[in-house]
């Protein structure tokens, strides 16, 4: 990582923003180290599940590019493209909740593995990405 210094959530910013999700009796939260530096992710574990939390970074948060952003995902996850679903908020379903001058995001966490740069990895890399683009191809979007 750069020397770029990472952004965290505030225990209170926390608190508050899950407030908003369906997220049952929370056991553990810590720090996700992944992406944008700018952006914070927190890992949730709970009784409903692993979920991440994220804010978006400063620039990266334009209400109509994440809607955008979740737009690809809901089509990619409609063909059974395995990524994360989006969790919307309690009071209105929403998956895009704007608080505090900032836009947040929870998913639900899927597991997986660093890329080793290995042969076999890169070959699964490309396959990932050819039925990816076959995805987006055949939803018209």
């Amino acid at each position: 990582m750069s020397q770029e210094r990472r952004t965290r959530f505030r225990p209170k910013e926390l608190a508050i923003i899950l407030s908003h999700f369906p997220i049952e009796s929370i056991k553990e939260i810590h720090s996700f180290r992944r992406g944008n530096p700018r952006c914070p992710k927190a890992l949730i574990t709970s009784e409903s599940g692993r979920f991440v939390l994220k804010r978006r970074a400063v620039g990266h948060d334009d209400p109509y590019r994440v809607a955008m952003a979740q737009e690809v995902q809901q089509i990619l996850y409609q063909y059974g493209y395995p990524v994360p679903q989006l969790i919307g908020t309690i009071k209105d379903g929403k998956t895009l909740l704007q608080a505090y001058g900032a836009v947040y995001e929870l998913f639900t966490y899927l597991e997986g593995q660093e890329y080793g740069q290995s042969l076999p990895q890169t070959q699964a890399a490309g396959r990932a990405l050819r039925r990816l683009r076959s995805c987006l191809l055949s939803s018209k979007l």
